[in-house]
Parts: structure tokens; C-alpha cells; sequence
């Protein structure tokens, strides 16, 4: 597949659309652990996913989280593909607080008079929210039961107008969302780990918005965003995979901006530098 692309980079110059199924293809390779090589030293997938059962617990024995309503295990022959050793299939619930959010009365100012940010899912096709169209106040949060989201909390879209349905976006401030948001604030909190679940589900953008259901307008709902089974590498390997991604993501973006423009220096320089980038990565 390497030397297809390699031998055929003019070609994916000139077509923008080739350029965003290569990214596909990236991410693809990431979560299915052919992206970058594995170390046995790594600590395995099933001690963080232990770890994280165990700080769950203390949260909740703090009162700072509620008991999650348990899903059915993950078993084999309901994943898509076999992991490398070390690597683990579970559900996002068990990775992260899941949750949304509510829109108050829009016919009452008070509720909009505030200076809280509050996030609707036409927010989602950026890739960090730092600001929303609306913002509510203090009673809104009181009378809707809204919770103000931390930044760093990745938010999906569970329905919207056109492609808004299973985008995936971050928090870059704290804020409050509303019923067509999920939220999903990770129990490890490292840019790395976070990135990792984000570039899982920017793959996974079109099976995600095939689980919704609905007439007109289909909709994704909590429950099957806590059900979303994804591949779980060790935290090691998480670590490695966000960094190559986003290498590789960076030399897309610059293909994708360059289009139209690029001359054959161009071209001679983006292969040398996908060559330094992937092949190293290949031969181990």
C-alpha cells in the first residue's frame, strides 16, 4: 500500500478527496496497531483499564460521580478485527464519565442573560471549541439540571443538520452543552490518551453515524455512545501512535492547502519527508 502511494503522490497532489481518504487510511492503520511498532515492555492494556476501574470507584465513593448502569462485556466475536498482544477491546463507558446536557426555555431571557459558554452540536466541526453562539446563567444551570463541562471534554454530536452527527470536537473552555451533545470526560486526563480517543472516533465517523435511528432526522443517543467498543493499546503505545498521526496528519493538511499550487519540487520534498516519517516505522 506504501509504495502505491509513494509511486502515485502527483496524483494525490491534485485531488483533495484522495488526500482525506489517505487520512482515513492513517487512522485506520492507528487503532489496528499497524501504524507503529509494539514494545512487550509496554505495560499492558487490561493494568490502565484496572487502574481506571479503581479511580472510578473512589469517585464514586466521594460522591463526585454516580454508579454507571453496567454494559454487557465485550466478547470476540463482536469486534471488527483482532489487537496486537497487549491491547485490549472494551467500551468507551468504561474509559470515561458519559453525559449531555439540556436547552432552557429560549422563550425566557433569564436563562440567557448569563455568562456561561453553552455549546450546541453545530460546535462539533470544529476541532477545539474556545466559544459558543449562546450563553446561559446561573438559574439556567439550577432549573436544567446543566453541568459545566471542563475543558479537555471531548463532545460528539449525536444529531444535527447534514454531516454534525457523530463529529467529534474538545473543549478548550468550560461549558455547558445541550441535548444534542455528548460529553465524554476521560478518567485519565493526558492529552495523548485523549487524542487517541478523538483520532479513534474521527476514523470511525461513518460507523458511528450508521448506529443512530429515527425517521427524517436520525438521532445517536448516551447509550450507544457508552456502548461504542474501541481498541485500547497500552498507554506506551497510545503515546507513539498520537505522535506519528499527528506527523502524518500534518503533512495531509499541508497537501490538502497546497492543492492546486504544488509544483514538482514540491512534491519531490512531501514524498522525501513521508519517506522519513513512515518507512522507519515500516522497517521495525
Amino acid at each position: 500500500h506504501w509504495t502505491f502511494i509513494r509511486t502515485r503522490f502527483d496524483t494525490l497532489f491534485d485531488n483533495p478527496e484522495n488526500v482525506k481518504k489517505l487520512k482515513q487510511a492513517i487512522l485506520q492503520l492507528a487503532v489496528q496497531g499497524k501504524l507503529v511498532p509494539q514494545d512487550p515492555n509496554d505495560e499492558p492494556a487490561s493494568v490502565l483499564l484496572e487502574k481506571i476501574k479503581t479511580e472510578k470507584q473512589k469517585l464514586i465513593k466521594e460522591g463526585k460521580i454516580k454508579k454507571q448502569k453496567p454494559l454487557p462485556p465485550t466478547v470476540p466475536g463482536e469486534v471488527p478485527f483482532e489487537v496486537p498482544e497487549g491491547w485490549v477491546w472494551d467500551c468507551l463507558s468504561v474509559l470515561a464519565i458519559i453525559g449531555t446536557g439540556s436547552t432552557p426555555t429560549s422563550t425566557e431571557e433569564k436563562y440567557y442573560d448569563g455568562t456561561i459558554p453553552w455549546a450546541t452540536s453545530s460546535v462539533t466541526s470544529l476541532s477545539l471549541i474556545f466559544s459558543t453562539e449562546k450563553h446561559v446563567s446561573e438559574l439556567a444551570l439550577l432549573d436544567f439540571n446543566l453541568k459545566v463541562y471542563n475543558p479537555g471534554v471531548l463532545i460528539i454530536a449525536m444529531y444535527g443538520q447534514g454531516k454534525t452527527r457523530g463529529q467529534i470536537s474538545e473543549l478548550g473552555i468550560a461549558s455547558t452543552i445541550n441535548q444534542a451533545c455528548c460529553a465524554v470526560d476521560l478518567i485519565t486526563q493526558m492529552d495523548f490518551h485523549r487524542k487517541y480517543v478523538k483520532y479513534f472516533f474521527k476514523g470511525e465517523y461513518e460507523k458511528i453515524r450508521l448506529l443512530a435511528a429515527g425517521g427524517a432526522q436520525p438521532n445517536l443517543n448516551v447509550r450507544k455512545i457508552q456502548a461504542t467498543k474501541l481498541p485500547i493499546p497500552p498507554l506506551e503505545e497510545q503515546h507513539r501512535i498520537v505522535e506519528k498521526v499527528d506527523q502524518l496528519m500534518g503533512l495531509c493538511d499541508h497537501l490538502e492547502s497546497d492543492t492546486g499550487s504544488r509544483n514538482k519540487a514540491n512534491s519531490d520534498l512531501l514524498q522525501s519527508l513521508v519517506h522519513h516519517v513512515v518507512e522507519p516505522a515500516l522497517v521495525q
